[in-house]
């Protein structure tokens, strides 16, 4: 076995020791382990989720859903993408149309229909977890406080970026539903089923 690069032999009779060894050769070796970064940055709100749920086949960007269950129970939306970090369904009314406002649900609240509308156009950068996430304002016991005054600011800042995304979202998205000849209709109104409909053998 040949003696590593770094070894210096020492004299039998010689008790002095060298006070360093030589790290050349080991810092050429840990250069070469070092790996490139290439491309964006990617942050941990760009990684989906190790246990990301699996979406239903007829659930796809640009299909027209019906909520079930919930505040807006009864309306349509269109599906937009699914959030990577829950999982959840990101769907919008439109506001303009239905008032239904970008929001997230859970897939087993909405029945899919067979009617698609064209979202390539629309950019939905920034609509993930961190865009829903909503500003607490804690009143303090003895007035305002610095913290109460940034956390304010924070919440109109945070609220006018919605107003805007939503304005934006809708803009793309009307003008593709104003294609479609009774669409617009269709959106505005409720799902209802009367007495004998089984939703199960509906086709939407």
């Amino acid at each position: 076995m040949s003696a590593p690069q770094w070894f210096v032999p020492v004299k039998a009779g010689d008790a002095k020791v060298p006070a360093y060894y030589p790290t050349d050769d080991m810092i050429q070796e840990q250069k070469k382990k070092l790996r490139t970064r290439k491309g964006a940055k990617i942050t941990a709100l760009d990684k989906p989720a190790w246990n990301l749920e699996k979406l239903r086949k007829s659930i796809v960007p640009g299909a027209i859903l019906i909520i079930v269950a919930g505040k807006y129970a009864g309306k349509k939306v269109v599906f937009l993408k699914q959030c990577i970090k829950s999982g959840a369904l990101i769907v919008t009314g439109p506001f303009k149309i239905n008032g239904v406002p970008l929001m997230r649900i859970n897939q087993r609240y909405v029945i899919a229909t067979s009617q698609k509308v064209d979202v390539s156009k629309v950019d939905t950068t920034g609509v993930d977890v961190k865009f829903f996430k909503k500003i607490a304002i804690k009143k303090a016991a003895f007035g305002k406080t610095v913290e109460e005054d940034f956390a304010k600011k924070q919440y109109e800042a945070k609220k006018a970026l919605i107003v805007e995304k939503q304005k934006q979202v809708d803009e793309s998205i009307v003008a593709e539903i104003k294609k479609v000849p009774y669409l617009k209709e269709y959106m505005a109104s409720y799902f209802t089923l009367k007495n004998g409909d089984h939703p199960h053998l509906l086709k939407f």
